[in-house]
């Protein structure tokens, strides 16, 4: 993990250099809500946050019968009040869908 901790900072940093509006999201298995008890997972919030990208996602990702996870991650570089993410309740798969609207200003 400590690896790719590192290489993902290497990347949000040349990523935050356009001085773009970027949105990072995957499936990174990595549990937010574990970041007070993880040195791993900490470092890998302060990471992202030291480069000015947020977690727009708070609640848990994964959800069974023994446990609930928040490892399903959207980072963005621009927050703004017009913007709004949030979680998909599907048993489709064993992750429920997030998903973050952003305002384009070119259409407002």
């Amino acid at each position: 993990m400590n690896i790719f901790s590192t290489t993902y900072s290497e990347i949000l940093e040349i990523l935050n250099n356009e001085n773009k509006e970027i949105v990072v999201m995957g499936d990174f298995n990595i549990d937010l809500w574990q970041f007070n008890k993880h040195n791993p997972t900490d470092g890998f919030v302060n990471n992202a946050l030291s480069q000015s990208f947020v977690p727009v996602i708070s609640k848990p990702t994964r959800v069974t019968y023994t446990s609930a996870t928040l490892i399903d991650h959207i980072y963005t570089n621009n927050v703004t009040s017009s913007s709004h993410s949030g979680i998909i309740i599907t048993d489709m798969g064993d992750h429920f869908g997030i998903f973050c609207l952003l305002e384009n200003p070119r259409q407002t």
